[in-house]
């Protein structure tokens, strides 16, 4: 009997061993699925995460490059402007140059070229006396735009029978 005892009580171990296996082995499952569950959810909202970060980032450089756009459209603007009121400011010196010309000009002088650089303009034309110079010499000084004239060259044409004097005349327009 008493073996009988041993026998059994060995089953019983036996058995409560084997419980005992199946349960941490349930046990362990849990804690692995249960791992993987969290890790899962963890890896989803990270995800998830990252991909608001990624739509923030993509409406921020359309949002930039929205900027740059406006940015470029207004230098544009700026410079056109710049050229509009620069073009204006040419345009009225020119016209004040061409209205001080008639009146500074005697009948009896003619201009064949005008060129200017900055505020010095180079007159270049043909006198048909040496009185008509002279006259031109005077209104220059007592013009209201032109200073400083200077008279670079005179010069008559040897093989003409006309006595007309070919000039060179460098003025400074003010304003």
């Amino acid at each position: 009997m008493i073996e009988r005892d041993i026998v059994s009580y060995g089953a019983v171990q036996k058995g409560q061993f084997l419980i005992w296996y199946i349960r941490s082995m349930m046990i362990t499952m849990i804690l692995v699925v249960s791992v993987h569950v969290y890790l899962e959810w963890s890896i989803q909202r990270q995800q998830a995460n990252n991909q608001f970060l990624q739509n923030q980032l993509m409406h921020g450089q359309r949002i930039l490059s929205e900027l740059k756009k406006q940015k470029e459209a207004e230098l544009t603007i700026t410079r056109e402007l710049g050229f509009i009121l620069s073009l204006r400011a040419k345009s009225f010196r020119s016209v004040h140059f061409l209205n001080e010309l008639i009146h500074i000009l005697p009948v009896n002088v003619s201009l064949t070229k005008a060129t200017h650089e900055g505020n010095r303009i180079m007159l270049e034309g043909e006198a048909a006396t040496d009185l008509g110079l002279d006259r031109l010499m005077q209104n220059v000084t007592y013009s209201t735009i032109f200073t400083q004239p200077i008279l670079k060259g005179v010069s008559t044409d040897q093989n003409s029978d006309h006595t007309e004097r070919y000039f060179q005349l460098q003025v400074t327009q003010q304003g």
